[in-house]
């Protein structure tokens, strides 16, 4: 009866020293996981930045219409601040002429912007990268969005592992 009282501690023993191992796989793989889509979701990103900053300066050169008109909005409001200011006399009727034509255009882009639709299946390099990151399944968030998180929770590992080899787990 010992004999098989010790046999069955043994056993227990090394299924919790098993268990203990899997845990801590599983661990590190969740880790490893979250770190790789961590990966994933800034080269998106990265992708997505670089094409949409190569269309925006493709399409500058055509915004030759509108800089004609912002260049006579700017001399007309210079002419009309001349006035106002009676060449600079009344300095407080001065309007920074550069800020407001900006924020006139600015305005406008942003109204256009929010009314624009993206068409993704419109355009094959768009539909390549796509307007969001892939989705991530089987990652943990909070080691997703936190390199510090990830750091500790790997540091906690190694020391769980570094326990499992020293002798694990003690039941008795």
């Amino acid at each position: 009866m010992d004999i098989e009282r010790i046999a069955q501690r043994e056993l227990a023993s090394e299924l919790d020293g098993l268990l203990a191992e899997l845990a801590l796989n599983k661990d590190r793989k969740e880790i490893e996981c979250s770190t790789s889509a961590n990966k994933l979701r800034l080269a998106h990103k990265e992708a997505l930045v670089i094409y949409a900053h190569r269309e925006f300066t493709r399409a500058l050169p055509l915004l030759a219409g509108l800089v004609r008109a912002f260049s006579l909005k700017r001399h007309a409001l210079g002419l009309d601040q001349y006035f106002t200011t009676q060449n600079g006399a009344f300095s407080e009727y001065a309007i920074d002429i550069e800020k407001t034509l900006f924020n006139e255009v600015n305005t406008f882009l942003k109204q256009l912007a929010d009314l624009y639709p993206l068409r993704v299946g419109n355009e094959p390099k768009l539909a390549e990268i796509g307007l969001y990151s892939p989705p991530l399944k089987y990652v943990n968030e909070q080691f997703l969005s936190s390199p510090c998180a990830r750091s500790l929770a790997f540091r906690e590992l190694r020391e769980r592992e570094a326990q499992l080899k020293n002798g694990g787990p003690h039941h008795d």
